[in-house]
């Protein structure tokens, strides 16, 4: 069970040791600003780039995926066999422009610091 302590930053689990449940605050990982990103399409993109680099990739799959078929706001870009996943395309809020990225940094027992959650603000609450 997870529960967030008002005005603070801090999680609190239940942790199971010996059959007594005992409580373990640990400090929530703040939003980070890891760089930012310019659109001049008007779209971004979330993938693995080597699966964009490849031979499959080639300009008449760019203009398919991006100019042709956006929809309204995503799209899903299937690999060469027909399933999700080769990436996520979407409208970059009010369009071209330089974003914010931000992580949070979370450190993992075994694997040191790593990225676990991405977000690009693209459009503020003050815009709305």
């Amino acid at each position: 069970m997870t529960t967030k302590n008002k005005g603070s930053k801090r999680k609190v689990w239940n942790i199971k040791k010996n059959g007594f449940d005992t409580k373990t605050s640990v400090a929530e990982p703040e939003w980070t600003k890891i760089g930012v990103v310019g659109v001049d399409s008007g779209t971004l993109i979330v993938g693995d780039p080597c699966y964009l680099t490849d031979d499959n990739w080639s300009t008449k799959d760019y203009d398919k995926e991006v100019c042709e078929g956006m929809g309204d706001y995503s799209r899903q870009v299937k690999y060469e066999m027909g399933h999700d996943g080769k990436a996520v395309l979407f409208s970059s809020g009010f369009g071209d422009g330089c974003y914010e990225v931000f992580a949070k940094i979370k450190d993992c027992k075994g694997w040191g610091k790593r990225v676990a959650e991405v977000k690009i603000v693209m459009i503020a609450e003050d815009d709305i």
